[in-house]
């Protein structure tokens, strides 16, 4: 679920899609046809719909990718005081748990406000207790190891990529941005001098934007290239509650 640049990612190789493997576990389930929801507004995310299809029917399962609206598409997964609806959807993710795997709570935790899958695990809430109250590196780093791997055994979601956004500006218009790390340029916090001096070293690399020959860019040039990192995400239904 993290960026695999950052430095609370595994360093496991990524998977791979094994189409006999994948064919023989799904055969099992005997599934029937399965919709996946995408925004009709969202050609990336659309384009991503199109390819778990296409992997899925590859497997031998049907499917069939299903646009909607994004009011549509919130009320199938449940937002707000809808009932979820739904067996597969692609979901977008902000970036934030790659600098801090904190945020992994706010989107897994038991009535979290970005849990649209309605996952809940007691095992879940007592590792994201540790990793919030880890004081060392060593310990912390073990706890979200941890979680990960649970959520990787319970899958209430797939991650499928990340998207990397360029933004241009107008420095007649405004010259000061500040760099926030977790959205680039695209916070409030981006006016405030003062969060540059707050913002903590990391130990390694963090995952800010280079140029192609490896400097990272400045701030204040005229294209500023910022990791606007969204995850995508194949979100998976209600339906597979998990609780341990």
């Amino acid at each position: 679920y993290l960026h695999p640049a950052s430095r609370w990612a595994p360093r496991d190789a990524l998977p791979t899609f094994d189409v006999d493997v994948a064919r023989q576990a799904l055969r099992r389930l005997d599934l029937p046809r399965l919709r996946v929801l995408a925004p009709n507004n969202d050609p990336v995310q659309l384009e991503a719909g199109r390819q778990v299809v296409l992997a899925l029917r590859r497997a031998g399962v049907d499917a069939q990718l299903q646009p909607l609206s994004v009011q549509a598409l919130d009320e199938s997964v449940g937002e707000g005081d809808a009932a979820a609806a739904f067996e597969l959807a692609i979901w977008t993710s902000p970036p934030l748990a790659s600098y801090d795997p904190a945020f992994l709570r706010a989107v897994f935790g038991a009535g979290a406000p970005l849990n649209r899958s309605g996952y809940a695990s007691s095992r879940f809430e007592r590792l994201a207790v540790r990793v919030a109250a880890s004081r060392e590196l060593a310990s912390r780093r073990a706890a979200v190891g941890e979680q990960l791997r649970l959520l990787a055994r319970d899958v209430p979601v797939v991650p499928l990529l990340f998207r990397e956004g360029a933004f241009a500006f107008r420095r007649a218009a405004h010259d000061g941005w500040v760099f926030v790390k977790g959205s680039g340029i695209l916070d409030k916090r981006s006016f405030l001098s003062g969060e540059a001096a707050a913002e903590p070293v990391p130990p390694q690399p963090s995952l800010a934007a280079e140029e192609s020959d490896g400097r990272p860019i400045g701030t204040f040039g005229l294209l500023a290239l910022v990791l606007a990192a969204t995850a995508i995400a194949l979100l998976i239904g209600g339906a597979l509650r998990r609780r341990d």
